[in-house]
């Protein structure tokens, strides 16, 4: 077959593949590509469109394997690479993605440093976060990615201990948001950390405006509300956060722990500390309340050992 018959059959059948996808018939459509795809092994385009229609299916795993043989035809090929690198990061395999971006320069494309910096974010690295959004933002200053980046270093930094430079980075971040609960949020953290506790508040209370919020910020407010000697707030947002969420925290438990050693209730205080070591045996706020505070040390032993 001559080059221009087979560009035109090819043609005719992912044309015929799609009108099928179009109608919903997705199966039909997946067997019309395989077979494009055995007929013009050599053609990218039926690949490309295949992998696509895996993942309209939440066929990740087929789709996975389409691009690993279609990368293993073209092992040099870096918009490929870059193709894979982008399905990987969509479907949070972070390190296959770290692995694939590996030998491609950000000069190549901008956003391989801010998948970069996701992904080792996403994997708790962040001192390599750090340093891939910082080449970010020094590269790319109109991406549409950008806000993201400045919101993730403060994040990393946050984790880093480095309140300072958090700070910097979320105030650069509120140039380009106008309305963001995690704007606020990040913030109060920031200010908790740094021991500014009005300005805490006063930003946790803006995230709590929010209608739509992660949990998280309710157990914040509780930590902050604790840190200003707030303890009725504070219980309030630990409780909400404990309602809402599907899993304990040993350190809200030991937080309400001491909120009620605080206003001597120490039936009360054991019981939140035994929950909190049930989550996690090594808390060290349960463990020094109870160095620190004999008679709940005698009580909570006593419970434990008849239990």
């Amino acid at each position: 077959m001559n080059k221009a018959a087979e560009k035109v059959e090819l043609r005719h059948k992912i044309n015929k593949a799609e009108s099928l996808e179009a109608e919903g018939k997705l199966l039909h459509a997946v067997q019309i590509y395989n077979s494009i795809i055995d007929t013009f092994p050599a053609q990218k385009e039926p690949y490309y469109k295949l992998i696509a229609l895996y993942e309209k299916l939440q066929n990740i795993e087929a789709a996975h394997n389409l691009l690993t043989e279609l990368i293993s035809l073209s092992p040099e090929d870096k918009e490929l690479r870059l193709y894979l690198a982008h399905f990987l990061f969509r479907n949070e395999k972070w390190d296959e993605t770290l692995e694939t971006l590996e030998f491609l320069n950000p000069d190549f494309d901008l956003t391989i440093a801010f998948i970069n910096g996701y992904s080792h974010y996403m994997l708790k690295e962040f001192e390599l976060a750090n340093i891939s959004f910082q080449k970010f933002v020094a590269l790319d200053r109109t991406s549409e990615f950008l806000p993201d980046a400045y919101i993730h270093l403060a994040k990393a930094n946050i984790n880093l201990n480095r309140y300072e430079e958090a700070l910097k980075y979320i105030k650069t971040a509120e140039n380009y948001f106008e309305s963001y609960y995690e704007l606020h949020f990040i913030y109060a953290i920031i200010y908790y950390y740094l021991g500014m506790n009005e300005h805490s508040i006063e930003r946790i209370k803006k995230a709590l405006r929010f209608k739509k919020i992660d949990n998280d910020v309710y157990a914040w407010a509780g930590k902050i509300y604790f840190k200003s000697n707030d303890y009725e707030k504070a219980k309030q947002y630990f409780d909400k956060y404990l309602s809402l969420s599907e899993e304990g925290s040993a350190d809200i438990y030991a937080q309400l722990g001491l909120i009620a050693v605080i206003e001597n209730d120490l039936p009360l205080a054991r019981n939140y500390f035994e929950t909190s070591l049930k989550f996690d045996s090594e808390n060290q706020l349960v463990l020094s309340a109870l160095k620190n505070i004999p008679e709940l040390k005698v009580e909570v032993e006593i419970e434990i050992s008849d239990g």
